[in-house]
């Protein structure tokens, strides 16, 4: 069985995480691609490796002979994206094989990922990098697709978002949640200082990874417990109530609704306190989880680590900037 073979047997479940607030654990080199068939008009959703170059991405398609959906790129046409859980469009075209596109194309492609011989079925020499007779051979087998994104300004894709209902819980779930994750890391900064920024919404966006907007709903009254908030994260977007507004000592709110939720129920708590000059912060994430999340656990938590850790120290920095 190739290489392809094996690994397409997966795809249902790819395109499933690629699609999810968890496609982070993909997402770097995989991408769903929409292809719509230039005469059935027909349209498949598949996962495709790609690498990216600024506004451009290419494809390198191993097996070329026993795939069509590249055939419908002949000539440039409009092609619907998932890439790093945003939808985006472009416009894609095959590399002609014997142009010095395709050969550096492939060139880098190797360069940057060796482990490509084997699936390409070349030996391929790391040090010595592929040689003028196997780029030909190459040509023969493989095809590369090159991808140009539209600006995010132009992309389409801001049309009504499907919701999905979660089960509101309060601060009791932390003790009855099927999983409870843990992050804890310190500040320079004050606690009053971290305190301000973190409920600030309007902050998040500048120093939360993915995040590209978070605010509060319009109320009658201060914000605290109760209040809606709203955010969209790395092309998803969710609705949390507030279900702690300790001042300067907790903050928690619980999941409403989801785009793709991961969870039947999910729960987000921080908390602070004093540390020398500086501040503790207390992550704590509970859930119920949905099959997506549980087959995830693995990678989950140490994921969530790294996640944590980038965005408090994006957060102290964000403070130091603003004092």
């Amino acid at each position: 069985m190739s290489f392809d073979s094996f690994f397409s047997r997966f795809n249902p479940l790819v395109a499933g995480v690629l699609r999810s607030p968890l496609h982070f654990l993909m997402s770097r080199g995989l991408m769903l691609i929409t292809v719509t068939g230039r005469r059935s008009g027909r349209r498949f959703t598949f996962p495709v490796g790609y690498q990216r170059y600024g506004d451009s991405l290419v494809v390198m398609v191993s097996e070329a002979a026993s795939k069509n959906w590249w055939r419908n790129f002949k000539e440039p046409r409009q092609v619907e994206l998932c890439l790093r859980g945003v939808v985006r469009y472009g416009e894609a075209e095959r590399v002609a094989a014997d142009s010095a596109e395709f050969e550096t194309d492939v060139r880098r492609s190797l360069k940057r990922m060796p482990w490509l011989g084997r699936v390409f079925h070349i030996h391929y020499d790391a040090k010595r990098g592929l040689t003028d007779a196997q780029v030909r051979a190459l040509g023969r087998t493989i095809v590369a697709v090159r991808i140009r994104l539209q600006p995010l300004e132009a992309n389409r894709s801001r049309t009504e978002r499907r919701w999905y209902p979660m089960r509101p819980v309060d601060l009791d779930f932390l003790k009855t949640a099927g999983v409870v994750y843990t992050m804890e890391c310190e500040l320079r900064a004050s606690r009053k200082a971290v305190w301000e920024t973190y409920v600030d919404a309007s902050t998040w966006h500048a120093w939360f990874p993915g995040v590209r907007e978070a605010r509060y709903r319009e109320q009658e009254g201060p914000i605290g417990v109760g209040s809606i908030r709203e955010a969209s994260v790395s092309g998803q977007a969710y609705e949390e109530q507030m279900v702690a507004w300790e001042e300067g000592r907790r903050w928690a709110y619980t999941l409403t609704r989801a785009t793709f939720p991961i969870a039947h129920a999910q729960l987000e708590c921080t908390e602070f306190e004093d540390c020398g000059s500086g501040t503790r912060v207390r992550w704590i994430l509970a859930a119920d989880r949905r099959f997506l999340m549980w087959i995830s656990a693995p990678f989950l938590k140490r994921r969530l680590e790294r996640l944590w850790r980038e965005a408090v120290e994006s957060l102290d920095r964000y403070i130091a900037l603003r004092a």
